[in-house]
C-alpha cells in the first residue's frame, strides 16, 4: 500500500504483540481492544450448574413429597372405610391402608388404627417419602376419622 509516495506495511501480528508487551513491561496503559474477561464463562458454569442441579434435584424431591401425601391419606381413607363397615375390625382397616401402601415406594410405613368410643373409627397412617439425594426425613401422616356404620331396620328409620 502506498501513502503519499511512502511504501508502508500494517505490522505483522508478531510485531504487534511485542511492542503491546513492551509497553506493558514499561507501565504504559495498553487498550487492546480485546476483552479481558477470559475464564468468566468457565466461572459462570461452574457457579450456576451446581444451582441448576439442586434445583431440579429439589423439585424431584418435592414431587416424590407430593405423591406420597396423597398416597398416604387414600390408604387412611381406604383403611376408614373398611374400619367403618359394620362388623368392621382394625385388622380389616389396616390390611386396607396397607394394600394402598404395598402399591407406593413409601418407606418406614406405620398404620394405627383405633377405635376410641363405641362407635368411632380412627386411622393414622405415616409413611417417608424416597429420598433423591440423600436430603432428611420426608415424614408424611395422614389421619381419618368417622363413624362406625350401623345397620338400622327399615322400621326403626
Amino acid at each position: 500500500m502506498t501513502v503519499h509516495g511512502l511504501r508502508h506495511e500494517p505490522p505483522t501480528i508478531g510485531a504487534e504483540c511485542r511492542a503491546r508487551r513492551s509497553m506493558a513491561e514499561k507501565g504504559t496503559v495498553v487498550d487492546s481492544g480485546v476483552s479481558t474477561d477470559s475464564g468468566v464463562s468457565t466461572l459462570e458454569i461452574a457457579i450456576l450448574m451446581p444451582v441448576a442441579l439442586f434445583i431440579v434435584l429439589f423439585l424431584f424431591q418435592v414431587s416424590l413429597y407430593w405423591h406420597t401425601s396423597n398416597v398416604v391419606g387414600v390408604a387412611a381413607d381406604e383403611g376408614l372405610d373398611a374400619g367403618q363397615l359394620d362388623g368392621g375390625d382394625a385388622g380389616g382397616a389396616r390390611s386396607a391402608a396397607q394394600l394402598i401402601l404395598d402399591s407406593s415406594s413409601t418407606r418406614n410405613q406405620n398404620i394405627d388404627v383405633r377405635f376410641p368410643t363405641d362407635d368411632l373409627v380412627t386411622v393414622t397412617v405415616t409413611a417417608q417419602a424416597p429420598r433423591v439425594a440423600g436430603w432428611g426425613t420426608w415424614q408424611v401422616r395422614s389421619v381419618a376419622e368417622g363413624r362406625i356404620e350401623e345397620f338400622v331396620p327399615a322400621n326403626e328409620r
